[in-house]
């Protein structure tokens, strides 16, 4: 999102809009409707069972799915590979410090008409991160 010197890079920006809107949103929309068919109840155990197939299964392809589009949409597939063999495991653990608790909120509390809305807010702070580490 940003470049060296802290300047904005617009184009990078653009990318994620473009991720945000044709991969992300529709992805989360239909994963979250699918976890709340899965463990519909607001109960503490269902929560904890979306949220551990959201942190293990969907987490996990997901990120993989990011970095590949990031890597092609740059232009250099050729990339991909090394990429996920440098960035996955490191972004796997970032991500459970971030997603682990903004999930158990998102879950627990906001109202599933909202969730992807919550999860767009604090995906920025990770479409940073992932911007970051794609472009290492």
């Amino acid at each position: 999102l940003f470049v060296e010197g802290h300047s904005v890079d617009w184009i990078r920006n653009g990318k994620f809009t473009f991720l945000g809107l044709v991969l992300v949103g529709p992805t989360l929309h239909n994963w979250f409707g699918f976890l709340y068919r899965l463990a519909p109840k607001t109960d503490t155990k269902s929560i904890m069972i979306r949220l551990a197939l959201d942190q293990t299964i969907f987490a996990s392809v997901f990120n993989v799915v990011m970095f590949s589009a990031v890597q092609a949409l740059d232009g250099t597939p050729d990339k991909i590979p090394a990429t996920l063999q440098r960035e996955w495991w490191p972004a796997m653990k970032a991500n459970w410090q971030l997603w682990l608790p903004a999930n158990f909120v998102n879950f627990g509390f906001v109202p599933l008409r909202f969730q992807v809305l919550f999860a767009n807010g604090i995906a920025l702070i990770w479409n940073t991160y992932l911007s970051m580490a794609a472009h290492r």
